[in-house]
């Protein structure tokens, strides 16, 4: 009788050992789940992070809502990286966007406006028909295209989200009346950018607010 009850006592120890570590198993696998959803691209606010765009928008549209969609990844084109010589670009300076320690800037100018001089004051006008993004690197004097669109789409503004990432906002036409926004996330070495779409149509004349902004007072320091 005795032996029984030993027995049975350590068939149920043992079930209960089984069951402890089932249910540690099962809260082991649960928190591995959790942190698989919670990774990847963090998607951007408008509101907080291009607010002088978003108030701009919403001053037109009361209802803007600055929603955008889920990341999709944008395959940089393969195309070479070129050299560049600073005094060749001296008069754009001004109108780039520098990271932190201004080892790299942001050019979405040089190849989508023109410089016009008159009375003392440079300004920019948009040159056309495509829009070119690249990133200057000028520690080693490198340009690097790392976005290339048709005529119906502009860069609005773009600000570094840290030293190595950059954030661009941009429209894209749909007609004189009409526009959608779009949102570029880029680190510096990767071969793709994360696209946020927002479906939501806004004002077309939102176009014209690129040209608003370059010619604007610089805030931020050039470095140069």
């Amino acid at each position: 009788m005795r032996k029984w009850m030993a027995l049975s006592m350590m068939a149920l120890s043992l079930a209960a050992c089984n069951n402890q570590a089932e249910t540690e198993k099962t809260a082991a696998v649960d928190s591995m789940e959790t942190e698989v959803t919670t990774e990847g691209p963090v998607r951007p606010d408008l509101k907080s992070t291009f607010p002088e765009l978003y108030r701009y928008i919403a001053g037109q549209q009361p209802e803007f809502t600055s929603h955008l969609e889920e990341a999709i990844l944008l395959t940089i084109d393969s195309v070479p990286v070129r050299s560049f010589k600073k005094e060749d670009i001296a008069d754009f300076l001004p109108y780039l966007r520098f990271n932190a320690d201004s080892t790299l800037a942001l050019d979405y100018v040089t190849y989508n406006y023109i410089l016009q001089r008159r009375n003392g004051t440079t300004s920019l006008t948009g040159g056309g028909p495509d829009t070119e993004v690249a990133l200057l690197n000028f520690k080693d004097s490198t340009r690097r295209r790392i976005l290339f669109r048709g005529p119906s789409e502009t860069i609005l503004d773009a600000y570094w989200e840290d030293p190595e990432t950059v954030v661009m906002a941009g429209a894209v036409s749909h007609g004189a009346d009409s526009a959608s926004l779009v949102l570029y996330r880029y680190k510096r070495g990767s071969s793709a950018l994360e696209l946020y779409e927002q479906k939501e149509p806004v004002p077309g004349s939102v176009s014209s607010y690129a040209e608003t902004v370059l010619n604007a007072p610089p805030k931020t320091s050039r470095g140069f």
